[in-house]
C-alpha cells in the first residue's frame, strides 16, 4: 500500500534550505494538493536565513497550509493539529 492510498490527513515535508530544492518543493506541494485536496501540507524549510531563496508565500500559493523556517515552528503547528501535549522548551 502506498502512503497516498491510506487515510492520512497530514503530510510534512522537511528540507534543508538549498536553492536547487525550492522548485522541487513547489512541484511536490502542487502535486500533493492536486492529488489530495483535503490533505494538510506542512513544509519545514529549516536552515540559515541566508540560504532561503524565496519567500514562504510561494509555497503557500502552491498549496501548502503552513511553512516554517524553524523546527520549533513546525513542532508547534503539528502539535496543535494533533492535539498532543507540549513539552516545555528550556531557554
Amino acid at each position: 500500500m502506498r502512503w497516498w492510498e491510506t487515510e492520512s490527513s497530514l503530510s510534512c515535508a522537511s528540507l534543508i534550505s538549498h536553492p536547487a530544492q525550492s522548485s522541487k518543493t513547489r512541484y511536490l506541494v502542487r502535486r500533493l494538493r492536486a492529488a489530495l485536496p483535503e490533505l494538510r501540507i506542512e513544509v519545514g524549510r529549516w536552515g540559515p536565513p541566508a540560504l532561503a531563496d524565496e519567500s514562504s508565500q510561494i509555497l503557500l500559493d502552491a498549496g501548502a497550509n503552513h511553512v516554517a523556517s524553524l523546527l520549533i515552528e513546525s513542532r508547534n503547528y503539528l502539535s496543535d493539529l494533533l492535539e498532543m501535549p507540549r513539552v516545555p522548551v528550556p531557554e
